[in-house]
């Protein structure tokens, strides 16, 4: 993927869902010069689809942030990088830097 077609892709407001095409190369893309949070998640997880909604939330109410879904099964070496071992995992990035790390589905913790 080049990056004008990846960033044509995000829209701000949205959770955008990391694709395989995508991969870390346009991961770290999308991380570069911005605020971005990731969230770890996995279609079987229960916690991870009762935290969705507020996900999804938190993305339209900050639109100058961009919030990544990254499925553990389909990017198991980006999961094993970021020490993804317990999930949902929120990790938050500024400039591609780690800024803060978070996981479960507690909401109060999450806003």
């Amino acid at each position: 993927t080049d990056n004008s077609t990846l960033n044509s892709k995000i829209t701000k407001g949205i959770v955008y869902d990391l694709s395989v095409e995508d991969g870390e190369k346009g991961l770290l893309h999308i991380m570069n010069n911005s605020t971005t949070v990731l969230r770890f998640t996995a279609h079987w997880c229960k916690p991870c689809k009762q935290i969705e909604p507020l996900f999804n939330q938190l993305a339209k109410e900050n639109e100058n942030i961009n919030f990544v879904n990254i499925d553990v099964d389909t990017f198991d070496e980006l999961a094993a990088k970021y020490k993804a071992l317990k999930i949902p995992l929120f990790i938050s990035f500024k400039d591609a830097k780690e800024v803060n790390r978070l996981s479960g589905s507690d909401e109060n913790t999450i806003k």
